[in-house]
């Protein structure tokens, strides 16, 4: 019988701790997508994620809370649940200090104690309704959609759309598109897919990868697949970790993701009222839908145009109180 332990893993930048930015100043980088204030910001929300997590996931082992070094004030750091990881304890030394969060995720299997089924958040994603651990793992393998998806092209391409195309050069290497349809063509065209069928439909017949859906959640990942990765790619994963910051020539953990994909290692399901939102200077529609509980998970993501970053952090902070009024046991009182 496989163990069933499924442990949380969280990462977390105060990117206003002195002693971190003293050692940045020493490693100065001018590219503002790779290091600039929105890269870095911290909204206010993140004993929200735990709250949400200690309601709505009480079956989750421990939370593995990934850190440079330093820990919210208020966080309660012996809650018997709960482990502090440093950046220290488990990324080789050669690749420290990072200020790239690429060379933790492709570490993480290094993470003394972690289970083999763990569930990534970023610290801008929450759960907003009960899950239960068939929504990330069944029988030892992620939960997970498979969909076909087409990386776009357009001036001043964002680093994020080089990093997918990297991603998928990895994968190419070790598989045949036109294999993984043979093979998976059912789980690609199932109406657990939703709409993206008709995606994964039209781009059937390219020969090449042209992007997988990527669902900017709460992943599940196994242990062993960053394992594996190191041991079928070490170059371009070391390439990667060496940057101390987000560079076009990265891979990040979708890659694990995807490989796991490809190689029919996860159990098809059906995404419910999960939500991927880019945070605007008013979110009237985004906290109607939270207070009516039609959102399952949540990812509130960055957006660099936004203005008045206060009056949003308090208009969404505000909603959270309301669906979060008690303090969880990770914090201290």
């Amino acid at each position: 019988m496989s163990d069933t332990t499924i442990d949380v893993l969280v990462t977390w930048l105060d990117a206003d701790d002195p002693v971190w930015q003293i050692l940045r100043q020493q490693y100065p980088n001018s590219d503002l997508e790779a290091s600039g204030p929105v890269r870095y910001r911290n909204w206010g929300f993140l004993c929200y994620l735990f709250r949400g997590i200690e309601r709505y996931m009480p079956w989750v082992s421990r939370i593995y809370f990934v850190t440079y070094g330093h820990v919210p004030a208020w966080l309660n750091t012996d809650h018997p649940k709960l482990t502090v990881v440093r950046h220290e304890d488990f990324i080789p030394q050669e690749y420290l200090p990072t200020f790239s969060i690429r060379p933790a995720e492709l570490n993480f299997h290094r993470i003394e104690g972690l289970s083999e089924q763990f569930i990534y958040f970023n610290d801008d994603m929450f759960v907003l309704q009960p899950r239960k651990p068939e929504d990330f793992f069944i029988d030892g393998k992620p939960a997970d959609t498979f969909a076909w998806n087409a990386v776009s092209v357009k001036p001043g391409n964002t680093m994020t759309e080089h990093v997918i195309l990297n991603d998928l050069e990895l994968i190419a290497e070790y598989t045949d598109k036109k294999q993984v349809q043979r093979e998976q063509w059912r789980a690609l065209l199932s109406p657990k897919n939703g709409s993206r069928v008709f995606k994964s439909l039209l781009l059937f017949p390219w020969k090449s990868y042209t992007g997988i859906e990527n669902p900017h959640q709460a992943q599940p990942h196994l242990k062993s697949t960053f394992a594996e990765l190191w041991e079928a790619a070490p170059e371009i994963l070391d390439k990667t970790c060496r940057h101390r910051y987000r560079s076009r020539e990265d891979i990040n953990q979708w890659a694990a993701r995807y490989w796991n994909l490809v190689h029919g290692r996860y159990v098809l399901k059906r995404r419910v009222n999960e939500l991927y939102y880019q945070l605007q200077d008013h979110n009237p529609k985004l906290i109607e839908k939270m207070r009516q509980g039609k959102i399952s998970m949540l990812c509130l993501a960055e957006n660099p145009e936004i203005r008045d970053v206060q009056t949003a952090a308090d208009e969404i902070r505000a909603v959270f109180e309301e669906l979060f009024p008690e303090r969880s046991s990770f914090e201290r009182e």
